[in-house]
């Protein structure tokens, strides 16, 4: 019996071991992503070695998002975690809260002042350095601000409200601060944020779209003006996929057309001009997000044939995701609109405006991906 038992525990130590072995060897030959599609991110890649890094600790922490983020069947993993949490009464997975409403909502985590300081820098050096361009910034608070009363309870808070006030304080006076905290609060009871994703929906954007006519002096369109069309019912986001969480419902996507209908043209880089802004290929797709512009691009230059009286001129639009949705609508008031995502884009901000007589300027992110740069 003793013999017996010895064999149990030797075969139990050479099946652990194999184990731990083969999924360093899997992940050792397994090929990095630079994109993860299911939560519509750049994945981290493997960090350069260097002395320096590893004596101040850089190494290990990029090493260790590094594995994190190309461990092999991560999306396996996550989910088995998440059901594993529910099963414990935690309702957190990944930075992912699960709600009782069906809403998962991204956790807001205390931001790097630094790192902030250095991007209000850069705006206000760009403000400082150009004449004659009207500058506007809009940062658009994530859901866990204006659904918080859906978070579990004891959820942490981390006062994403106060950042809002800090970047407002701490911008160059030429650029206008366009707040649409109050009026999305004022909507949460309808849908303005997706169930699944980390996105605003259409409807949400052009309720921020009012407030920028406001700040900038054009008069908005209504909501009678635009055809409204839902594209599809069956989105499954961001949010679902980096949380793990399956029981939720899917979301659903609007598009808003003008009923004018303003003809449009639309170069991404190295590409042929399209004539339309959605790309209802992606619907079919993981990332329907995508039929928002077919995605995020370093720069996209949209022209749009619009009567004399309603031109504002031309806009250059920085932007994060959260934009995609919120430029159909101002394809109405600009006749040249050049959106930059500032991830992907390498070139000299100063060159664009002055090489295209740009008039104005607008800053549109979402919080989160703002401050903590997720």
């Amino acid at each position: 019996m003793e013999y017996s038992n010895k064999i149990y525990y030797k075969v139990l130590v050479f099946l652990f071991v194999f184990f731990i072995l083969g999924f360093i060897i899997m992940n050792f030959f397994n090929e990095d992503k630079r994109f993860s599609k299911s939560e519509n991110r750049v994945l981290d890649q493997r960090p350069i070695f260097s002395l320096k890094e590893v004596l101040t600790g850089d190494f290990t922490k990029d090493y260790e998002k590094y594995i994190c983020d190309q461990f092999v069947f991560r999306d396996f993993w996550i989910n088995i975690h998440s059901d594993m949490m529910l099963a414990l009464g935690k309702k957190e997975n990944n930075d992912v809260f699960y709600t009782d409403s069906g809403y998962l909502i991204q956790h807001f985590k205390k931001p790097d002042m630094a790192e902030i300081d250095k991007k209000i820098e850069n705006i206000n050096s760009l403000a400082a350095s150009i004449d004659n361009v009207s500058e506007y910034f809009m940062l658009v608070p994530n859901s866990g601000v204006i659904l918080k009363e859906k978070l579990p309870y004891k959820a942490p808070d981390n006062n994403p409200v106060a950042y809002l006030e800090i970047i407002k304080n701490l911008l160059n006076k030429k650029v206008v601060y366009v707040d649409v905290l109050d009026k999305l609060k004022s909507k949460k009871n309808e849908y303005i944020f997706y169930k699944t994703d980390h996105h605003w929906t259409t409807k949400g954007a052009f309720y921020a779209y009012e407030e920028l006519a406001n700040e900038m002096g054009f008069k908005a369109k209504s909501k009678e003006e635009f055809k409204i069309k839902k594209v599809t019912t069956d989105f499954y986001g961001t949010l679902y996929s980096k949380g793990g969480f399956n029981d939720v419902s899917p979301d659903s996507i609007e598009i808003y057309t003008s009923i004018g209908n303003n003809k449009v043209s639309v170069c991404k880089e190295n590409s042929e001009i399209e004539n339309q802004l959605y790309h209802f290929e992606y619907l079919k797709e993981k990332d329907k997000y995508s039929v928002f512009l077919g995605g995020n691009y370093p720069l996209i230059k949209i022209e749009s044939e619009i009567p004399l009286s309603d031109n504002k001129g031309k806009l250059l639009l920085i932007k994060d995701s959260y934009a995609n949705c919120f430029v159909p609508f101002l394809i109405s008031h600009f006749s040249e609109i050049y959106m930059v995502d500032l991830r992907y884009y390498d070139d000299d901000l100063k060159e664009l405006i002055e090489d295209n007589n740009i008039n104005s300027i607008l800053y549109l992110y979402n919080e989160i991906t703002f401050l903590n740069g997720d």
